[in-house]
C-alpha cells in the first residue's frame, strides 16, 4: 500500500448539531490518518455514546468496501476527491480494508469512558484502587450512598451529633426542616459532593458578612419612612407595605416589591412619578439591613453547604 503524503495536524476542530454531518467528517478524517500510513495502533478515536462509536466504525467500513469495489471504479474516484488525496486507485483502499478488519481489535474507536477504565485498569496500582474495582451503576451508587448518610447519622465515625446534623439542614432550608433529615442530606450530597471535591475550602468563605444593621436603626429608618406624607395615595400604599415587610423580616419581598425595588434598581419614579431623593435616603437603612439579612443567609448557607459534605466525605 502506497503512504501519501497528507497533513496530520491533531488540532482540528469539527463544530456542528446534530445531523449535519458530524460523523461523515470524523470517517473523513480516519481516512485522511490511515490513507496516510498512520498506523492503525496509534489512532484513538473517541466519543460520548456507544451508540455513536459503532456508528463511526460501521461507517469507515462501509466507505471503504465501497470504494474498494473493482466492479465501480468510481466510488474509489469519488471518495479520493472528497478527501482531497488525489488519486487513491480501488486496489489501495482494498488493501487499508483488509488490514483495517484484520486489526480491529488494535482500532480504539469507543467512549471516553470505555478508555478512562481501560487506563485505570492498566495503572490500577500507580493510583491506588483495589482489586476487583468496577464503575458503580446508579443503583449501586444510590445504596452506598445512602449507606454512608446512615453511617454518618448514627456518628459512630464523627464527632458531631445528630442535632449538629439537624442544625446545618435547617439552616440550608432558610431556617425551616421540610423535608426528613436523611432525604435532605442526600439532596445536598447528590448535588454537591462533586463540586466540594473540586473546590479548595477557601472557595466556600469567599462570602463575607455584611455590617449588621441594629434594631434601633432600623426602627429609626421606619419611623423617618412613615413621617413622609405623600399626594398618590399609591405611594402610601406602598410605603405601609414596605414597612410591614420590614417589621415581619420578610426580606426577600421587601426588596422586590414596592417603593424600595425601584430604590434598589436605581429607578426613582413609580407609577411614572418620581420618588423623592429624601424618601429614598430614608430607606437606605432597611435596604442595607435587607442586603445584610440577605447575603448574611446565602453565607451560612454555604458555609453549611461546606460543613455538611466535610462530614460526608
Amino acid at each position: 500500500m502506497t503512504s501519501l503524503n497528507l497533513s496530520t495536524s491533531p488540532f482540528i476542530s469539527v463544530r456542528a448539531s446534530a445531523g449535519t454531518g458530524k460523523t461523515h467528517s470524523l470517517t473523513n478524517r480516519l481516512l485522511e490518518l490511515l490513507l496516510g500510513g498512520a498506523a492503525i495502533e496509534d489512532i484513538f478515536a473517541a466519543t460520548f455514546a456507544r451508540k455513536a462509536a459503532g456508528e463511526i466504525l460501521v461507517r469507515l467500513l462501509r466507505r471503504l468496501a465501497i470504494a474498494a469495489d473493482s466492479s465501480n471504479p468510481r466510488m474509489a474516484e469519488t471518495l479520493s476527491a472528497e478527501l482531497a488525496l488525489g488519486t487513491v486507485n480501488t486496489e489501495t483502499f482494498r488493501d487499508l480494508l483488509v488490514k483495517v478488519t484484520a486489526s480491529l481489535d488494535q482500532l480504539m474507536i469507543g467512549t471516553l469512558d470505555s478508555f478512562f477504565v481501560s487506563w485505570a485498569g492498566s495503572s490500577r496500582f500507580e493510583i491506588g484502587l483495589p482489586a476487583g474495582w468496577s464503575i458503580g451503576n446508579e443503583r449501586t451508587l444510590t445504596r452506598l450512598r445512602r449507606m454512608a448518610i446512615q453511617r454518618l447519622l448514627v456518628g459512630d465515625t464523627i464527632s458531631n451529633t445528630t442535632a449538629d446534623l439537624a442544625t446545618l439542614i435547617v439552616q440550608l432550608n432558610g431556617g425551616r426542616l421540610a423535608i426528613g433529615l436523611e432525604k435532605s442530606i442526600e439532596g445536598i450530597v447528590t448535588s454537591l459532593a462533586g463540586v466540594f471535591r473540586d473546590t479548595l475550602p477557601a472557595a466556600w468563605n469567599c462570602l463575607t458578612l455584611p455590617p449588621e444593621i441594629s434594631s434601633q436603626d432600623i426602627s429609626t429608618a421606619m419611623l423617618e419612612v412613615l413621617a413622609f406624607s405623600f399626594t398618590d395615595s399609591r405611594f402610601t400604599s406602598a410605603r405601609d407595605s414596605d414597612i410591614e415587610r420590614a417589621r415581619a423580616l420578610h426580606w426577600d419581598d421587601f426588596v422586590q416589591k414596592g417603593l424600595v425595588a425601584k430604590i434598589v434598581s436605581g429607578d426613582l419614579t413609580y407609577y411614572s412619578k418620581p420618588i423623592d431623593s429624601d424618601v429614598a435616603k430614608a430607606y437606605r437603612p432597611l435596604i442595607e439591613a435587607a442586603r445584610s439579612a440577605l447575603v448574611g443567609r446565602i453565607v451560612q448557607k454555604t458555609r453549611a453547604m461546606h460543613d455538611m459534605l466535610s462530614l460526608y466525605t
